[in-house]
């Protein structure tokens, strides 16, 4: 099947038009934007008193191991049960683990670096996964806001399935390979790097 350039435009424009008008009557409530700022000016403050009960690696090692535990057991789940749930809850802590290695970085940039870039990766894959799985749901449970005739949604839910398909074929390869070792070994193997790191900043 060939499908032509602007084969769901109508259906692009509808959700455009959508969307302005939510962004607009959320900007009319100026109460809400004050308790968001508010808010973020909460943590902010809340940020700034944050106080560490530990200091160097015995800070780091408890949360990355728990970091590292949750995904690899959140990627075996995700792919027995098949959820978009699963996967989603997967993603966080994917995300959770890209954020760690990219503070860990310089205890060994050549490694630590490829290691960031690929769990970037996962986060990504997952993250359109998890893009697709919202769309879908909107569109299934909001056709009266939206213009979508059937003719379409034969076509492109289809197409959005074979798309997370992929994903998560693309997903569970590069999974299998970040999540290769136990945690213990992963976290063993990351103390070495900074024993070794440590040793050197001081000289």
């Amino acid at each position: 099947m060939t499908l032509e350039a602007d084969a769901f435009s109508d259906l692009q424009t509808s959700l455009s038009n959508l969307y302005s008008v939510r962004l607009g009557k959320l900007i009319e409530h100026e109460e809400i934007l004050h308790n968001l700022v508010n808010e973020l000016k909460k943590s902010h403050t809340r940020l700034q008193q944050l106080a560490l009960q530990e200091t160097g690696w015995s800070a780091i090692a408890p949360n990355l191991h728990r970091i590292y535990r949750q995904g690899r057991e959140r990627f075996y789940t995700a792919y027995d049960e098949g959820s978009d749930t699963a996967f989603h809850e997967w993603r966080k802590r994917v995300k959770d683990l890209w954020y760690d290695t990219r503070l860990l970085k310089r205890l060994w940039p050549p490694v630590m670096d490829a290691f960031e870039d690929e769990a970037h990766r996962l986060s990504s894959l997952l993250g359109d996964s998890h893009d697709i799985a919202e769309l879908r749901h909107f569109l299934l449970h909001h056709p009266e806001e939206i213009e979508w005739p059937e003719t379409e949604q034969k076509v492109l839910l289809p197409l959005m399935e074979h798309r997370q398909y992929k994903l998560h074929q693309q997903a569970q390869e590069l999974g299998q390979k970040l999540y290769v070792e136990a945690p213990e070994a992963f976290i063993d193997r990351v103390a070495g790097y900074w024993k070794t790191w440590f040793e050197s900043a001081k000289g």
